[in-house]
């Protein structure tokens, strides 16, 4: 294990995906901490036991296992950065456009290179911001975004915290982080702005890390940093050719970036083994061995990924779009999903209704550490309307909604609408007119694979010089299968309220309905909207 006395890896845990992870005793301290020990109580996937019975997997353990997959990955750049280096892949100056080695062996324990404390404290870092990056997680996974503290109330927790509100720094990059993120927000056309998750994702961290004996402040910024890159609170620099460059870009891109990160790599592996298919399995090996550190002159090291290794990520990418498909899109798994959408429509429902307190910092922590799956839900059963807070009840005893008929079609990001998507929406109006206006509800749901990918890793292919530099092609268009999955998916689906019915409007739609839609689906026949 790299650096195993330096990283005080002293303590173990049993995982059913990676065996044995070794943690350190500040992680321990992590660990132990209410704040992350309440993941214990929030699944990773909210409902999706209700149709994989096993998958009541939760963050606390999904967290540990991304702490692993982060040093394999890190310590798999390093391995293979060497590796080039000796076989001539990676220039031995300054060549600012391509791969690196970063300065060690494979025998990392010795510690002999220039760079050693550096790595020492990156490895240190990376650990911990992976560890940490799902601590503002929500019950009910991003439902609880909906009810989340606005703007104004976040930054009033924040202020009334005397442990962060001494530290203007953070206070001030908080502010300019939420200030253009309410400016996103408003471009889009959203009035009621609330914070995500990975704002309270920030704030705990810094909480969690603060009280943790043996963290500095130098390392909680640069683990901000990791997590946030916008708050731009802290550097890591690395010696590189006699020039420094920042190491902390490179960690980001393995914590959360498109298309393969250590979040992505273990929520793969966890889900489909909790849910029992194979649809998540991808080659762990092979993604590990196509991974590099690249920098530009800009003076970021950044992830890039060998084109020999394409194989590798293709699989991946398909493990990805299958586990959307197969599990995550599953009928009725999207069923609960229509339904809890439909809950959460309810007017007046809000933090600060919930927290029956001030908005102060202790009262704020209190409630989010009690705010499990189940008591989330009881929140709701207590202040829903009758309507809504039946339909809740029928997903706790999973007497949900009946799928009608559905349809689904490769859509781009613009495609707001399309032929398939007016068709689907007037026969939705039909059955409505037919039947009554209260028996169905329909559901879109559009899935994006390969989004943010070309904010993510670069893909590096070996110059006329035999040495790796960035691709001027990008890894969305560099095969054939990547650029089938470019597109995204969206899936119709019209539910029946009335359950009792169900078979009859079924029947109704095959007859009346699926043909006209299977024909716009195969542009067999031109559509002509009413």
């Amino acid at each position: 294990m790299i650096f195993f006395e330096e990283l005080d890896l002293l303590r173990s845990i049993n995982d059913p995906i990676h065996g044995v992870i070794r943690v350190s005793m500040n992680e321990m301290q992590v660990i132990q901490d209410p704040l992350f020990r309440r993941l214990h109580h929030v699944r990773q996937n909210s409902f999706l036991y209700k149709v994989f019975p096993s998958a009541k997997h939760t963050r606390f353990e999904h967290s540990i296992g991304v702490m692993n997959y982060a040093h394999q990955m890190f310590l798999a750049i390093l391995e293979n950065g060497y590796t080039a280096r000796i076989r001539g892949d990676i220039a031995e100056s300054s060549e600012f456009y391509g791969a690196l080695d970063l300065g060690v062996g494979v025998d990392l324990s010795q510690s002999l290179s220039q760079n050693g404390d550096t790595l020492k404290q990156t490895f240190i870092e990376l650990r911990l911001a992976a560890l940490l990056h799902d601590i503002g997680h929500g019950p009910l996974s991003h439902l609880f975004d909906a009810f989340a503290p606005n703007i104004e109330e976040f930054m009033l927790i924040l202020r009334s915290d005397e442990m962060i509100n001494k530290d203007t720094k953070f206070i001030q990059r908080m502010e300019v982080l939420l200030e253009k993120y309410v400016e996103k927000q408003l471009e889009k056309g959203n009035k009621d702005i609330r914070i995500e998750h990975e704002h309270v994702s920030s704030y705990f961290t810094y909480k969690v890390l603060n009280r943790t004996v043996g963290v500095t402040k130098e390392q909680i910024y640069n683990i901000l940093t990791i997590l946030k890159p916008e708050l731009s609170l802290g550097k890591r620099l690395i010696s590189i050719f006699d020039r420094e460059f920042d190491v902390l870009p490179i960690l980001n891109d393995i914590v959360a970036s498109a298309p393969i990160d250590c979040d992505r790599m273990d929520y793969l592996k966890r889900d489909s083994y909790f849910a029992g298919v194979p649809y998540g399995n991808y080659s762990e090996s092979r993604v590990l061995k196509s991974m590099l550190a690249y920098a530009k002159n800009d003076g970021k090291i950044r992830l890039g990924l060998k084109r020999s290794g394409l194989h590798a990520i293709e699989n991946f990418l398909q493990a990805r779009y299958e586990m959307y498909v197969q599990v995550y899109g599953h009928k009725t798994n999207e069923a609960c999903r229509a339904m809890l959408n439909f809950v959460t429509e309810e007017n007046g429902l809000n933090f600060v209704k919930w927290s029956k307190k001030s908005l102060t910092a202790n009262d704020f922590e209190e409630l989010y550490t009690s705010l499990t799956d189940e008591e989330f839900v009881n929140h709701l059963m207590s202040e829903l309307g009758e309507e809504r807070r039946s339909a809740l009840r029928d997903i706790k005893d999973r007497n949900l909604w009946k799928r009608v008929y559905e349809v689904e079609e490769f859509i781009d990001q613009k495609d707001k609408k399309t032929l398939l998507s007016e068709c689907f929406s007037e026969s939705f109006d039909k059955m409505k007119e037919e039947f009554g206006e209260e028996k169905f509800k329909i559901y879109t749901d559009e899935r994006f694979p390969l989004k943010d990918m070309d904010a993510g890793a670069q893909l590096l292919e070996k110059s006329t010089r035999g040495f790796y530099v960035i691709s001027p092609v990008k890894i969305r268009e560099s095969s054939q299968i990547i650029s089938s999955l470019n597109n995204g998916l969206r899936i119709m689906r019209l539910y029946s309220v009335d359950k009792e019915n169900a078979t009859e409007y079924k029947k109704y739609a095959v007859q009346n309905i699926m043909p006209l839609l299977n024909d716009v689906a195969n542009k067999r026949e031109k559509y002509v909207p009413n």
